[in-house]
């Protein structure tokens, strides 16, 4: 039986940024919420992805 936590996964510090920029520009519209995640997907460059990739460690002696 296998255990995946969410506070373990790097994707919830992702989600967690996009969030963020959306309560500070929030979309009226579904194409323009499409749109704004785009344009902050578009943001994010390899080498923030690569950090949180890094943190694994960390995550994994927290827990």
């Amino acid at each position: 039986m296998g255990f995946c936590s969410p506070d373990l996964s790097p994707i919830e510090t992702l989600w967690h940024e996009m969030k963020k920029v959306l309560r500070q520009h929030p979309a009226r519209t579904i194409t323009e919420l499409r749109q704004m995640l785009q344009e902050i997907w578009d943001c994010f460059t390899p080498n923030f992805c690569q950090n949180l990739v890094n943190t694994m460690p960390q995550r994994i002696s927290a827990v």
